[in-house]
């Protein structure tokens, strides 16, 4: 039987290029963002009002239909290895946990949160035309600069995977563990092996950080072009924070302490 994972973490802090990377291993699939959680939770939202469920309704018929969801989602692959990527895992480990009657590890990538808005605002200045970003601020009639860009990130974009993966670690720490973007593109044998000892799978030892494919995540989706490009070699190009923010936005979000993970 296939074994189970799951990938989370905030934006921009490595999960595509670390699922690239645990990629290379054959006993492993990582999947880009994936469709799993959201179809059992819609059909967790939408069974109560079912008609044909009104009547004569087990009690364990929605778990047994969740199970096999989860179970069969990957039936297409035969690796071992399952790592299923949603930035909604950590918040659900109570829910998955109930339907599959085991305890879940969750890989988190993270990263500082005033590196992370640097990021997507090094992303939204290539962008051709308007970003989705800047749309929002002309909407909400706001002017775009990159004060109110950072703000709009943090409150609307990185803050719900930020709180996703708060609750998780608050109230579940042995079910996550956190890997840094910066030990992924400086020390990516040991955040590896820190993963794979985590995992308790056997340690992999041929990954290389040359010839990285991609993962066909859908950027179009998200508004972004690049959103989740990955260089065929691994190395840290990221500017500090505060070459993009300015030195004084840079040191108020730094100042806010929102790495919890530290």
């Amino acid at each position: 039987a296939k074994q189970v994972f799951y990938l989370s973490g905030v934006p921009r802090s490595g999960s595509t290029v670390l699922a690239s990377l645990l990629n290379q291993n054959p006993d492993f699939y990582v999947t880009q963002t994936s469709p799993v959680l959201d179809s059992m939770q819609t059909i967790s939202s939408a069974w109560g009002r079912l008609s044909a469920n009104v009547l004569d309704q087990d009690p364990t018929q929605l778990k047994n239909i969740l199970r096999g969801m989860h179970s069969n989602a990957y039936a297409h692959t035969p690796a071992s290895y399952i790592v299923d990527k949603h930035r909604a895992w950590p918040a659900s480990i109570d829910y998955i946990q109930d339907i599959t009657d085991i305890r879940p590890k969750i890989i988190c990538t993270t990263r500082d949160i005033s590196e992370i808005i640097a990021s997507f605002i090094i992303l939204i200045d290539k962008t051709e035309g308007v970003s989705y970003i800047d749309r929002e601020l002309i909407e909400s009639s706001k002017p775009i600069n990159t004060a109110t860009r950072a703000r709009l990130l943090w409150e609307k974009y990185i803050n719900v995977p930020w709180a996703s993966l708060r609750k998780g670690w608050q109230q579940h720490p042995d079910c996550i563990k956190f890997i840094d973007y910066t030990s992924i593109v400086n020390t990516p044998d040991i955040a590896l092996a820190d993963i794979y000892n985590f995992l308790e799978v056997p340690v992999y030892t041929e990954h290389t950080t040359t010839k990285l494919k991609p993962m066909h995540e859908n950027d179009a989706a998200w508004g972004l072009p690049g959103l989740h490009y990955i260089r065929p070699t691994l190395k840290k190009t990221s500017p500090p924070a505060s070459d993009i923010l300015g030195k004084e936005l840079a040191e108020y979000y730094n100042s806010l302490n929102l790495e919890f993970w530290k």
